[in-house]
């Protein structure tokens, strides 16, 4: 994509304009007058009325997303959801060869008349599941760097690295549960009621345990680390002068990482050389439809699933020439990934869905849900959570103060919706972690910032300069989040653009503007955005309805400054 970097004439002298006269701390009033092209003119600041709206959603789209919730996270505002991961299997190969010979082949090694040809007998030693935490790219690591000042003669790149974990969200301090189980669950690629042309929706609602799993694969404790692991190598005697064990370590990222049922694997996979089951993926997710992972303790995690695998590791018994029929044994890996991304398209391969299971919300909150009315406070929370719909200058469309702007003939400089945080409810829940931004998007789902507007810099970052939506803070707390709409207004004013309803949620990455479907109450369908699926976190907002006694300047309200010839 071509970013425009630069901006329209008009817009820079808007934004002069609202840089030299313009203070968006200041009351209502005129700010100031100054002379354009010889026209005397006056900068200003209009108020106008914002209706917003909570509503409660009951279910997002949660299958083929980018990252996976895991456990169970208490809001202290909201109350706890559980999450839980039923993902497909894929193999790395079909009708894969274990060992050196084909299962055929094996078959006949007594009469082929080759002395190579043996029954291999693979056998499967251990099997492992790993999934690798999300980590902060933006962090630096610490451990090969740190490690150059030591004197005691260890090399630097035999340290393990140690990793800023941003997405684990409980004590770490104490191992957590972790239960895999086999699931039973067929999960459909493509829909049947399109014709098979679109993809199968799985909503967040979609329950698989316990009608719909079977073995347990893994059940038992795991230890979270913020360091890789480390692999050496073993000096091989053959190699003289060379010792492969101070050689660089096979390093493994920081993750869940645990023994899977050998049993189960050796009978449903290597047993299975040949076999119909593993002819195809089509077969293979038919018979081995996948897992389903649960946590049962106070601790949430975020995965990206696309990172992790099964690794069976086996040995087998191989004959290295015909000369010499010693038997040896010879150890090998196969691999199994969960979900995968293809590298040309950067779809993702597989399906896995994320179940929430949400608990009621408390009764003031419940009863502020899809009640119509003009909303004292804003409750917004990621997930199957809830949102605010918003309306600009009326609870219809407007359209009599859009008319009057448009007569007076502004020069719409900056418009601004400004979100002030309600720190009653959030200081009575110290605990609470606050969303660092809020995306704010039309109803249809379009994005309200346009990215044209940006630098390949800023974007890169996250930081949308033309929208903002960031959290503000004042004493070491959230006090605001403050979102531009100066293009959305003037497409309104002078593009004559609808003045569509507008959407307020929580966005784990501003950037990422895809839009999923999601159900309300009634059942009817509505558009969120992805990465607000994949948030766990919310909080709450002064309104535009009937706030407190003393808090009416944190009043929800559209401000708009503009510039006027006298």
């Amino acid at each position: 994509m071509n970013l425009r970097k630069g901006l329209t004439l008009s817009a820079v002298v808007g934004m002069l304009l609202a840089a030299t006269f313009i203070s968006c701390e200041e009351d209502i009033t005129t700010l100031g007058s100054g002379v354009v092209g010889n026209e005397p003119f006056t900068a200003n600041k209009a108020v106008y009325d914002v209706f917003a709206y909570n509503k409660k959603v009951k279910a997002v789209r949660s299958n083929r997303i980018p990252v996976y919730q895991i456990g169970n996270f208490n809001d202290p505002i909201y109350g706890a959801t559980e999450a839980r991961i039923t993902t497909q299997v894929q193999l790395s190969s079909v009708n894969p060869v274990f060992g050196k010979y084909a299962a055929s082949v094996e078959a006949n090694a007594d009469s082929d008349g080759s002395s190579l040809t043996i029954n291999e007998n693979e056998t499967v030693k251990e099997v492992y599941l790993y999934i690798p935490y999300l980590v902060n790219p933006r962090a630096d690591q610490k451990g090969e760097e740190a490690k150059d000042s030591l004197t005691d003669g260890t090399p630097p790149n035999r340290q393990p690295r140690v990793f800023d974990l941003d997405s684990i969200f409980g004590n770490r301090e104490v191992p957590f549960n972790l239960k895999v189980e086999r699931s039973t669950y067929f999960l459909r690629d493509l829909d049947p009621n399109s014709n098979f042309q679109e993809a199968q929706p799985y909503y967040s609602t979609q329950q698989f345990s316990p009608n719909f799993v079977s073995d347990v694969l893994f059940d038992g404790e795991v230890a979270i680390s913020d360091e890789d692991s480390l692999v050496f190598k073993e000096d091989d005697p053959a190699t003289e002068g060379v010792d492969e064990s101070e050689e660089e370590p096979v390093r493994t990222p920081p993750g869940i990482k645990v023994p899977l049922d050998k049993a189960f694997f050796q009978a449903n996979i290597l047993d299975k050389e040949g076999s119909p089951e593993l002819f195809s993926q089509a077969n293979f997710v038919e018979f081995f439809r996948g897992i389903h992972m649960s946590i049962p303790d106070d601790i949430l995690l975020l995965l990206d699933l696309t990172k992790g695998n099964i690794t069976i590791t086996y040995e087998y018994d191989s004959v290295t020439s015909a000369s010499d029929d010693t038997v040896k044994k010879v150890e090998k890996d196969y691999v199994l990934s969960l979900i995968r991304r293809d590298v040309e398209t950067g779809s993702i391969v597989g399906n896995a869905v994320n179940t929430f299971n949400n608990a009621a919300y408390p009764d003031h909150i419940a009863n502020a849900m899809d009640t119509g009315e003009n909303a004292s406070k804003l409750y917004i929370k990621g997930g199957a959570g809830s949102y605010a719909q918003i309306k600009l200058f009326g609870e219809d469309d407007g359209a009599e103060i859009i008319n009057q702007i448009k007569n007076e003939n502004w020069i719409i400089n900056e418009a601004n919706l400004v979100f002030y945080v309600d720190r009653t409810t959030l200081d009575a829940a110290p605990e609470a972690i606050e969303p660092s931004i809020l995306y704010l998007y039309k109803e249809n789902g379009s994005s309200v910032y346009n990215p044209f507007l940006e630098t390949q810099e800023d974007l890169s970052l996250g930081n949308i300069t033309n929208f903002d939506g960031k959290l503000y803070k004042e004493n070491g707390k959230g006090d605001r989040y403050k979102i531009r709409i100066t293009n959305l207004i003037n497409d309104i004013i002078v593009r004559d653009s609808a003045n569509a309803t507008l959407n307020l949620s929580v966005t784990s990455d501003i950037r990422l503007t895809t839009t999923r479907k999601a159900l309300l109450a009634d059942d009817s369908e509505v558009k969120m955005p992805l990465m607000s699926i994949v948030n766990p976190f919310g909080t709450v907002l002064m309104g535009s309805g009937n706030v407190p006694s003393g808090q009416e300047n944190r009043k929800l309200q559209l401000e708009i400054f503009y510039t006027k010839a006298n």
